[in-house]
């Protein structure tokens, strides 16, 4: 291969590579509903999405909220960086028992359910994805 048409071929790599972060899915909402079997509050901690079920983990941060067992708590505005408005992803809510109560309740190890959003499910701004924690999960990060 010639020299100018390797450099071509990396930069419209390079374009490609960069082209799906264009237009992000941005002003999504989040709501989580803790079902979860103990009837223990869960500590949501953030979130985690894969871009058409496939490749890099991308971690989105939640402001940590605790929702008692049969009840919800919501994130609105949530900007979707590393998934291009149009796609569908897998997500990963991260939680944590809480063990204790009191003015500084313990919390457990980290779990996560993983959630598929595919299919007619595609992220478009504004939109508003629902997840129910209603079972203990895989331990991990």
């Amino acid at each position: 291969m010639k020299p100018s048409i390797a450099i071509l071929v990396v930069a419209a790599a390079c374009f490609a590579s960069n082209a799906a972060a264009i237009n992000p899915c941005s002003d999504v909402d989040v709501a989580v509903s803790n079902n979860h079997p103990s009837k223990d509050p869960i500590k949501i901690v953030y979130l985690k999405y894969q871009v058409n079920g496939g490749g890099s983990w991308y971690k989105e941060d939640l402001a940590d909220k605790t929702p008692n067992n049969g009840n919800s708590s919501s994130w609105a505005d949530q900007d979707l960086q590393d998934m291009p408005e149009g796609s569908g992803g897998k997500f990963r809510v991260h939680f944590k028992r809480q063990l204790t109560s009191g003015l500084v309740p313990t919390y457990g190890d980290t779990y996560y359910l993983e959630l598929d959003r595919d299919g007619a499910n595609k992220c478009t701004d504004g939109r508003l994805y629902t997840f129910d924690i209603n079972a203990s999960g895989t331990k991990g990060e």
